[in-house]
């Protein structure tokens, strides 16, 4: 029983996301689970995870309390949960709550819930009202409310792949009209980003559409204070993963792991670029977040059934809250250390900067890349920048800057940002609004 990390377990299952909800019940719940509820009875794994599927996302739980009491193979839990009623989810209602769960070995050695029973109260009204109405609602009533709202759990599925589907279509014609589009244009315009040698995949897919390119250096790497801990924690252990945010990231923990004798570790990362950065280097990750956010990473990465919930997240001196925020409010505890920081040069070649200033758009991977421009030439003319950024937070600082011209991909990536760029270079030369 204390392989199973029980507020995990339930925050996961009430959380609403798709991929924590089927990695809960996948690790943790027994394949003839029974289940007994106000809103129905029900077996199998698969009945339950639907029905959770249905009632985390139409009552969109927020858990503000919760204890467990254990006693051999059986838990009590206590639970106040928020709950915002449908259509319009205007009141958050707490609502208090005691739930049994029993749990039993499955063949692997590790516990599975084999029995859900909650909402006692309310049951025990019912109960209330003689056997010929709790007969009826024993064998008829309960069970169909289970089976329907499992089958809409279902149902919430797959109309969530279908606009998947739907969206996925639809951006391969968007693509496609942007690809028109753009042959339409002369290729001239001049693109340039902040870390110089470190842009070459930007570089590449924006030069194979003809578009001349300037690198200025804006911004470079320093150790953090925090540097010289990470071999020390490799070492140790105990982590459950190891999250890495950025390629510049990646190459601070292979140095560590390096110096560490390279130990077995498990590492989740927030996109592709990162990822290809940790292979190239012999270290393969075993997560990649479905979109390069950190609240995103945070909120999709597993539990790792009879782990400690643990996880080391080396990062920059200047990073968001993001990450760390969203994995705790999954669960997990973060040990977050300063191993790099991102400081803005303070010298470039004044030629190569003019050419930069004259460019159709300006590129930025990073708030810092942003802060390092406006140092270099000032607040007037930077404002006059069309700024293609590689996701969100690198967007929202061009816009703290007073920059208004600012375009960035939905999902960050580099072919994402590649397309982004022609899309804002095809806007600045006449070509029709397609963002």
């Amino acid at each position: 029983m204390d392989q199973v990390p029980l507020t995990g377990l339930v925050t996961d299952l009430l959380s609403g996301d798709r991929c924590r909800q089927r990695a809960a019940v996948d690790s943790f719940v027994d394949e003839d689970v029974r289940f007994s509820h106000i809103l129905g009875t029900l077996r199998g794994r698969e009945a339950f995870y639907g029905i959770y599927r249905l009632a985390a996302t139409v009552w969109r739980y927020k858990i503000t309390w919760v204890e467990y009491i254990r006693s051999g193979n059986t838990v009590v839990l206590q639970l106040d949960l928020g709950i915002k009623v449908p259509p319009f989810y205007l009141v958050r209602y707490h609502f208090p709550t005691i739930v049994l769960l029993r749990f039993r070995e499955g063949p692997d050695g590790k516990p599975r819930l084999v029995e859900q029973v909650d909402h006692h109260s309310m049951l025990a009204l019912m109960w209330l009202l003689g056997w010929p109405f709790t007969a009826v609602s024993e064998m008829i009533i309960r069970p169909t409310q289970g089976f329907v709202f499992s089958r809409l759990g279902w149902a919430l599925d797959a109309l969530l792949d279908a606009k998947d589907s739907l969206l996925g279509t639809t951006q391969a014609a968007a693509s496609e009209l942007r690809e028109a589009a753009a042959g339409m244009l002369e290729p001239a315009g001049a693109v340039f980003e902040g870390a110089m040698g470190k842009n070459g995949k930007l570089i590449k897919g924006l030069e194979s559409h003809g578009i001349s390119c300037i690198e200025l250096p804006l911004i470079e790497h320093a150790p953090g204070p925090d540097r010289e801990k990470l071999p020390g924690l490799l070492q140790q252990g105990g982590y459950d993963w190891v999250a890495v945010t950025s390629p510049e990231a990646a190459a601070v923990l292979i140095e560590g792991w390096e110096k560490a004798g390279k130990p077995q570790v498990r590492v989740a990362v927030v996109g592709g670029g990162t990822r290809d950065a940790l292979i190239a280097a012999g270290v393969e990750p075993a997560f990649t977040a479905s979109k390069a956010y950190g609240k995103i990473m945070g909120a999709e990465l597993p539990h790792i059934p009879g782990g400690t919930d643990v996880v080391l997240y080396p990062a920059s001196a200047r990073a968001s809250g993001d990450l760390q925020n969203s994995l705790e409010a999954s669960g997990f505890s973060v040990n977050c250390i300063r191993t790099y920081d991102t400081v803005g040069v303070k010298n470039v070649d004044p030629e190569l900067l003019q050419q930069a200033i004259n460019a159709d758009a300006v590129t930025f991977g990073s708030p810092s890349a942003v802060k390092a421009w406006i140092a270099l030439v000032g607040e007037a003319a930077a404002k006059k920048t069309v700024a293609v950024c590689i996701g969100s937070t690198s967007a929202r600082a061009c816009e703290a800057a007073g920059i208004s011209r600012i375009f960035y991909p939905d999902s960050p990536g580099i072919q994402e940002w590649v397309e982004t760029v022609r899309e804002a270079l095809g806007q600045a030369q006449g070509a029709p609004a397609l963002r």
